[in-house]
């Protein structure tokens, strides 16, 4: 699979967005040395980033210097196209921290990006950033510390958004979104869409959430078109000597519910999630069908190019219940590492295995939780083991030992080589798939007289 972009790339990116103006419009410089009696200019800026905010207009860039702010922002009013925006911009990526005791940034407003800045919540009882507009952006942000520590109250998570279209949320990092009444665990999400439609959650690490990773609807409100891709989810362990530490998520506490997890309103149109080229791990508590993907209730899934590791369950993947159940395809993924590759529930009415890889230490590769109905398909699968599991009884599916790869080791992160070794039994045994026109690295399929078995073509 092709690997998440590296930090060179994103300063590159960086660089090249800085130093040429996408917009024509005024800077207002903001620094902690700084007077709101002064002007913003870069040698005079102002003092607080809700001044600065308060004097913008589309196309104006707000610039932030290196230091901490103890401000909860509050921005509505935005750009009037996604050329003249409103930005909010860090002088130097991820060094100036906007960190209140609560709420980070409230923004109800269109066309406005946010790059390069960190907001902490500090566990404040509350959301740390909250949006609602049209082609809002996070561009290369820290979100953390969303929830609360003890006692009643709203908690929140990470990043929501609200009544929103064209999002996009772009090599950013949010973590330690962490919730508690005081005793017991509390959810709080790393990203959530309520009522959001063609949202894009691109080359984000997302991890030591008490919710889930990314959740798409928790409000159960009509939602559609969501992308996920080129991310790194993963539940996780609380670490030691954590900066970030929650009394009440101790070392080694497994916090993370789901990777993904969708909910949907049973009387809409049903929505539509790609997830693509993704890195899903660690997902092995606090509950027991603690999952990867947690794909329930009407939502159409697409899943491609992932790999699946150290988790309760790879794919959770549930059929009809009082508000509907999902339409599933997952092709070109890599599961190991884990108890249980896919578990289908409820009699699920369509789902596609199509070219996968089951590797090493998979307890089962199957479950059931229901059965499956007449749309259940699974082809051109492979699997590490002494033999098929009924589920995989097609002539396509193969079971092969550690030689048919190139290293079949159980690392976290991917880092087991599961691309088949030369003279591979899988290669040129497969069914001709027309929906599956590519590999796990985006290989045109196939390489050979026919369709190799399992995530990858032998080149």
């Amino acid at each position: 699979m092709r690997a998440i972009g590296g930090i060179s790339a994103v300063m590159m990116l960086w660089l090249v967005m800085s130093i040429a103006p996408a917009q024509q419009g005024r800077r207002y410089y903001v620094s902690p040395a700084g007077s709101d009696e002064n002007a913003g200019a870069r040698a005079a800026p102002l003092k607080t980033i809700a001044h600065a905010l308060a004097l913008t207009k589309p196309g104006d860039t707000v610039i932030v210097a290196d230091g901490t702010y103890g401000e909860s922002l509050e921005l509505r009013r935005g750009g009037d196209s996604d050329a003249r925006r409103v930005t909010l911009q860090a002088e130097h990526p991820r060094m100036a921290i906007i960190a209140p005791k609560g709420r980070a940034l409230t923004l109800e407003a269109d066309y406005v990006t946010a790059r390069g800045l960190v907001f902490d919540a500090q566990y404040g009882n509350n959301t740390c950033v909250w949006a609602k507009g049209q082609g809002i952006h996070f561009i290369d942000c820290e979100i953390r510390r969303a929830g609360r520590i003890t006692g009643p109250g709203r908690y929140g998570d990470g990043l929501q958004f609200f009544d929103s279209r064209d999002g996009l949320v772009q090599d950013c990092y949010i973590h330690h979104n962490l919730a508690s009444d005081g005793t017991s665990r509390d959810d709080s999400h790393g990203v959530r869409f309520t009522h959001s439609y063609n949202m894009t959650v691109r080359g984000c690490k997302i991890e030591l959430c008490s919710g889930d990773c990314i959740q798409a609807d928790p409000s159960r409100e009509p939602w559609d078109n969501v992308l996920v891709e080129d991310c790194e989810l993963y539940g996780g362990r609380m670490p030691p000597n954590d900066p970030f530490a929650h009394p009440r998520y101790p070392p080694t506490m497994a916090p993370g519910e789901n990777g993904i997890d969708t909910k949907c309103d049973p009387e809409a149109p049903r929505p539509r999630i790609v997830i693509r080229n993704c890195l899903v791990g660690g997902f092995r508590g606090p509950i027991g069908n603690a999952a990867a993907f947690n794909l329930k209730e009407r939502c159409d899934a697409l899943v491609d190019r992932c790999t699946v590791f150290d988790n309760v369950i790879c794919f959770r993947l549930r059929g009809p219940g009082s508000r509907g159940g999902s339409h599933v395809t997952v092709t070109n993924c890599v599961m190991h590492s884990s108890d249980i590759g896919v578990r289908y529930e409820n009699k699920i009415e369509q789902l596609r295995l199509w070219n996968n890889t089951w590797g090493g230490a998979i307890r089962e590769a199957f479950l059931s939780g229901g059965g499956y109905g007449e749309g259940f398909e699974v082809k051109n699968c492979l699997f590490l083991a002494p033999s098929k599991p009924s589920e995989a009884s097609d002539p396509s599916n193969l079971a092969v030992s550690t030689s048919a790869f190139v290293v079949a080791a159980d690392n976290d992160w991917g880092q087991g080589d599961f691309h088949l070794a030369p003279g591979s039994p899988a290669i040129d045994r497969g069914v001709a798939l027309e929906q599956v026109k590519t590999d796990g690295d985006g290989v045109p399929r196939p390489q050979g007289a026919g369709w190799d078995v399992g995530a990858y073509e032998r080149r």
